[in-house]
């Protein structure tokens, strides 16, 4: 065991899902072992419950392990600088997985192939645990549950290309109601005229007589004499 500084890795700047130890770490891990390993899993407790992940390449030179901040966040784990006590154990001694099952907590949109993009960060994380939840990676805040796995250890270790993946969903699809188009309405039969006004007996070329009328031979004398 190694009294460890804890620190978050900045997802912005690194995307891997390793812990990434450093190189004075490294090396006092390989002077404490009597064995080497393909790759080391460090292995940490939080609230009566054991939380695991793979070491990547080392990185520094203080004695530290930095760790997705994803990863601490599930774990309860401090994150900040504080030490804490972390054993390490060979990736040899795991019960490699051969099938993962995980179930989708939201709806996803239909061209997402989390097949695709679950490969490579599961590569990188190691191990995985029963029912343990994980973050898609080109999603903010959506999360998938790994329902069940085979062998059914607790921890599995996550090695080659062989690994059957399957995803089931239980969220509903929505599917969008197209709004009703209304019918116009019909004419009666027996609907009455509608008056020509003004404006429109213009565009026939004749305007009606609106003023007073007068009439000729009314006894007015007009021009002439008597």
């Amino acid at each position: 065991m190694f009294h460890v500084a804890i620190h978050r890795k900045d997802a912005s700047a690194d995307s891997s899902w390793s812990a990434i130890p450093s190189n004075s770490l490294v090396q006092r891990l390989h002077s404490h072992s009597n064995e080497g390993s393909m790759r080391w899993i460090a292995v940490f407790r939080s609230r009566g419950e054991e939380h695991r992940i793979a070491l990547g390449s080392p990185d520094g030179e203080d004695l530290r392990l930095v760790i997705p901040g994803w990863f601490l966040d599930s774990a309860d784990l401090p994150g900040l600088g504080e030490e804490i006590i972390v054993r390490f154990e060979r990736c040899e001694t795991m019960t490699p997985a051969r099938q993962l099952r995980f179930k989708i907590i939201e709806p996803l949109p239909d061209w997402l192939d989390i097949r695709d993009i679950l490969e490579e960060p599961l590569s990188q994380l190691g191990v995985i645990k029963q029912g343990q939840m994980l973050p898609i990676p080109v999603l903010d805040s959506v999360l998938i549950l790994l329902d069940s796995a085979e062998p059914a250890d607790e921890f599995l270790f996550l090695d080659g290309d062989e690994i059957a993946i399957d995803v089931v969903s239980d969220s509903p699809v929505f599917e969008p109601v197209p709004e009703p188009v209304p019918e116009p309405e019909p004419v009666p039969v027996n609907a009455p005229l509608i008056p020509q006004t003004v404006a429109q007996t213009v565009t026939q070329g004749f305007v009606p007589f609106s003023g007073k009328g007068r009439t000729l031979g009314t006894g007015q004398v007009v021009w002439g004499t008597q």
